[in-house]
């Protein structure tokens, strides 16, 4: 995800996605829906921790002075499919691509909230070695990628 810089690559862009806030209706029933990102210092926050450092990943809000908080961690974990079913189980806000959590956006087991906060989109993309050819099952596997991960909003 993000900007290609190494031209020694070949990609393909699969699509533009967003970061969102997201939490179960039964966690907002509980503790209330915050309405800046301020708020979020009050909640039970679910952060995801890059394995490869340990460092937890910022929430990159848009907020009108100075950087966006970066709430503490009630839970952090390396894996975002965790991060989702703990929100999804009402255990706090998370922090989530909306293609990692798209059927439970649809089937109303997360909820958005601070959109207005969320950062601009990104951009995922497809990579691999530069060669002359890329192979059929290469190809096809690209393809099918670009048609079914991010589909057309």
């Amino acid at each position: 995800s993000g900007e290609l810089d190494d031209s020694r690559l070949q990609a393909r862009l699969l699509g533009p996605f967003r970061f969102a806030l997201v939490g179960s209706p039964d966690y907002f029933r509980r503790r209330g829906e915050p309405q800046r990102p301020e708020d979020l210092q009050a909640h039970a926050c679910l952060r995801y921790r890059f394995p490869y450092n340990g460092q937890l990943q910022p929430w990159a809000l848009r907020v009108p002075a100075g950087s966006p908080p970066q709430p503490n961690a009630f839970l952090s974990c390396n894996s975002i499919e965790a991060l989702a079913a703990a929100a999804s189980d009402g255990l706090g806000i998370a922090w989530l691509p909306d293609f990692a959590v798209r059927r439970e956006l649809a089937d109303g087991r997360l909820r958005p909230v601070l959109e207005d906060f969320a950062a601009e989109p990104g951009k995922f993309s497809a990579v691999w070695p530069a060669s002359r050819h890329l192979p059929p099952k290469q190809r096809v596997f690209i393809d099918f990628l670009a048609e079914h991960l991010l589909p057309t909003r």
